[in-house]
């Protein structure tokens, strides 16, 4: 989600809408069964960064990254990572860090479109899909998720590209509208997250609305990304964070604490940084102090 403002949060399985073939109906894949791994997407080899406690995969767009490499103690815990960098039109990758170029889209629709009319940002090396159940997304798409991830990943792949799957906590609500319980329980026990992994690059966790609960964003996340590693060991996960969410303000030592609370977990984050607009309709303005705050103290920068 690009401005960052969804949360992710077992009931039974009750019946979904259009499962891929490969996970069989009524056995999703979940954090604590299994499922085959499958094929490296596209025929790409990602075997995944190793968790060795340090996080090496970031996400951001432009303005975010931008905001952040005013720090130079940020820059240091950057420049020893992987950077995706989400750029509109005829936005340039910053130079201070080392970026990849990322295309996102909240919708398969304009995925495929510009795939087919060679009109990605210039040096683009990644594509990522953000479906939710908001008015960006066609309904059709949201009712059908787990094929447009499946078709998405096989565009992006066609197109020697590295695939990103990013889906909203709140697709539960049009993939299981009869569910009960928390959210991001019931987008578990549907196996979403398994499901898009097994033909990602990078799968991320949209976990930033429970990031106030450190207790609950380390538990939801870490049964997301057992149930992404399930569906697809060499994927990257990486979880969500907003450095204002839609809510409450969020402190410095909240936003430190859901990050440290994984260390181990995942591999880095996609760190939003938004402002009031049509993704994020209810946040306020930007608080980049809040996410520097959190990046000085996710790694060693006296390296």
């Amino acid at each position: 989600m690009l401005a960052g403002c969804t949360a992710l949060a077992v009931n039974g399985c009750s019946s979904r809408a259009s499962r891929p073939t490969s996970v069989p109906a009524g056995q999703p894949p979940t954090a604590t069964g299994s499922i085959p791994a499958g094929p490296t997407p596209g025929g790409r080899v990602n075997d995944g960064p190793a968790l060795t406690g340090s996080f090496s995969s970031w996400i951001f767009t432009r303005a975010a990254l931008q905001s952040v490499l005013a720090d130079q103690s940020v820059v240091r815990v950057l420049s020893h990572g992987k950077i995706y960098v989400i750029l509109k039109g005829r936005q340039r990758p910053v130079t201070q860090v080392k970026a990849i170029p990322t295309a996102v889209f909240d919708s398969f629709e304009s995925l495929q479109q510009a795939l087919r009319s060679h009109t990605l940002p210039e040096g683009t090396g990644a594509v990522m899909l953000d479906l939710e159940a908001w008015s960006l997304t066609p309904v059709s798409e949201q009712q059908h998720a787990f094929d447009y991830y499946t078709q998405a990943a096989a565009a992006v792949h066609g197109a020697g590209l590295e695939f990103i799957a990013s889906p909203g906590r709140d697709l539960v609500k049009t993939l299981d509208p009869n569910g009960k319980g928390p959210i991001g329980q019931r987008l578990l026990s549907i196996g979403l997250i398994g499901s898009v992994a097994r033909t990602a690059d990078v799968v991320n966790i949209q976990a930033q609305g429970m990031e106030r609960d450190t207790a609950a964003y380390r538990s939801f996340v870490q049964q997301a990304a057992t149930q992404a590693r399930l569906g697809n060991p060499r994927a990257t996960i990486t979880a969500g964070l907003s450095s204002n969410p839609a809510g409450p303000a969020v402190s410095p030592e909240q936003l430190s604490a859901a990050l440290q609370s994984v260390r181990g977990v995942v591999s880095g984050f996609w760190m939003n940084i938004p402002g009031h607009g049509p993704q994020c309709p209810r946040c306020k303005a930007p608080a980049p102090e809040v996410a520097i705050a959190a990046l000085r103290a996710s790694g060693d920068t006296t390296r």
